[in-house]
């Protein structure tokens, strides 16, 4: 069965999951088994006394969804925590140039810091390029267990990973972009208009904080001069250096 439709992927049924793809004018499959999943997760940070192939598979079917599953179709997964993110920022890339559906970008909520990491290592066990989008605030991860996960899972030393953790900037590289403490302060801090915008999305009868933030971006002024447009350039640039990566592979 070929299909476009996450509805039938199945992540237990592992080895049944193929990847199709073109490369210099012919048909190619990528297909992974229980032990080459285990060992890419290994690669990329997985303790080894904390996986094997029986555990494997009901792990990310556990938490598999179909929103998720549809990376598997993109040419660019960019995993954030969850709904705000994944409702704003395709607002805020399209309003600079970059529209995610036209590209083959899926920006796809995970549910929290916590699945960040496991969610790359897979897609990118598949060859699928990713991007992790989170924030450093602290209420569902104290110690920053979760974002040490994410972080090194992209490749970022022990000792870089320390400072971001910490960071209440707006951080943006390659792999990764860090909201700073929080969403909404650092959006108000970089953009003028924000908090205004925020009270009128209330006045509308806008009140759900993922909602009020899809909202106020759009009607952000992309022209307005504000920072927080040069943080999106800058997004932008990294996503497409991870397309062009991504087409250099295939």
């Amino acid at each position: 069965m070929t299909t476009h439709s996450p509805a039938f992927v199945s992540i237990e049924g592992l080895e049944g999951l193929v990847l199709v793809y073109k490369e210099d004018g012919s048909t190619r499959v990528r297909q992974l088994t229980r032990p080459s999943l285990v060992r890419k997760c290994i690669e990329m940070g997985v303790p080894d006394d904390r996986v094997n192939e029986n555990n494997i598979l009901p792990f990310y079917a556990a938490n598999a969804t179909s929103e998720i599953l549809s990376g598997f179709f993109a040419r660019l997964v960019v995993l954030v925590e969850g709904p705000t993110e994944a409702l704003a920022l395709p607002i805020l890339l399209a309003k600079r140039g970059l529209e995610v559906e036209r590209e083959g970008i899926a920006v796809l909520s995970v549910g929290g810091k916590g699945n960040l990491a496991k969610w790359y290592r897979l897609f990118s066990a598949y060859g699928i390029s990713c991007y992790i989008v989170f924030d450093n605030d602290e209420t569902d991860d104290s110690r920053g267990t979760k974002r040490n996960d994410a972080l090194r899972a992209v490749g970022v030393s022990d000792e870089t990973v320390e400072d971001l953790i910490q960071s209440d900037d707006w951080v943006v590289e390659d792999g990764y972009m860090i909201f700073g403490r929080d969403y909404e302060t650092l959006m108000g801090r970089n953009f003028r208009d924000y908090n205004k915008l925020e009270r009128r999305a209330a006045e509308n009868g806008v009140s759900s904080k993922p909602f009020v933030a899809r909202w106020v971006a759009r009607q952000l002024d992309s022209e307005s001069g504000d920072l927080g447009w040069e943080k999106v350039d800058q997004m932008i640039e990294a996503l497409k250096r991870l397309l062009g990566a991504r087409m250099d592979n295939l």
